[in-house]
């Protein structure tokens, strides 16, 4: 039980934790070429969550963001933070193995 937490259904999100990750994804931004948010859904669609990170995630053009989502928000996430030309990968269309080689073909463009 967490009385810090805000909670989305059966889950308890933890506010200084959301902070310390924006935080840390601010940095990596400026260093790294890739990056990976898992998972984007609900919260952010709410405002809250990863959602200043999304707000702007067109101008970091030279980043390759991996995003993980269910497959019911992933058109509401495009649409609300205007992803330009998302790459759509099912994890649940592949095996593991293909997954990994689609994967690494996207970041290797």
């Amino acid at each position: 039980h967490c009385d810090d937490c805000n909670k989305i259904g059966k889950y308890s999100i933890f506010e200084q934790g959301f902070n310390f990750g924006q935080n840390i994804l601010v940095t990596a931004l400026k260093e790294n070429k890739f990056i990976i948010i898992d998972e984007a859904g609900k919260l952010e669609l709410d405002g809250e969550g990863w959602n200043v990170i999304l707000q702007n995630i067109n101008s970091y053009s030279d980043t390759i963001f991996i995003i993980t989502a269910r497959d019911i928000n992933v058109n509401d996430l495009i649409n609300k933070f205007q992803i330009q030309n998302p790459i759509i990968l099912n994890v649940a269309d592949s095996n593991p193995e293909n997954f990994a080689q689609s994967l690494a073909r996207i970041c290797n463009h």
